[in-house]
């Protein structure tokens, strides 16, 4: 079972702290499960959790450190078929959210590119504008 924070969750949830009104919270009593959402409107994009690993199609028992990111449908397919540490995602819609592996090696800067990606893509429609 989970039960600490790893360097590498501890720079996924300094990066989501930069981010303007994004913050992370833990709403639920499994305190292993960091949810990341927009402040005012409280809308989520990201979230870091435990998964099964046969859920996700891996060998081995027990779970596996995960981040949800919404993402485009033909980029998650392509990211998918690309990454073998990306996986539809796990807990939510499968075609509008991917899960990233923590343990394998996903390079740094794809979990900062999809979570920015993800936090983008829910901003309110008035917002996103300022981003395209």
């Amino acid at each position: 079972m989970y039960n600490r924070i790893t360097m590498q969750e501890q720079k996924i949830m300094q990066m989501v702290c930069d981010l303007a009104g994004a913050v992370c919270d833990r709403p639920f009593a499994d305190e292993t499960i960091v949810i990341f959402r927009h402040g005012a409107q409280g809308k989520w994009f990201g979230a870091l959790l435990n998964a099964p690993r046969r859920a996700l199609k891996l060998d081995g028992e027990g779970e596996t450190r995960v981040l949800n990111a919404k993402c485009d449908p033909l980029l998650a397919s392509m990211l998918r078929d690309t990454y073998p540490e990306i996986s539809a995602g796990y807990h939510m819609n499968k075609t509008h959210w991917i899960s990233l592996m923590l343990e394998g090696g996903l390079p740094e800067e794809e979990f900062c590119k999809l979570l920015s990606l993800s936090y983008q893509l829910t901003l309110p429609k008035a917002r996103r504008r300022d981003f395209d």
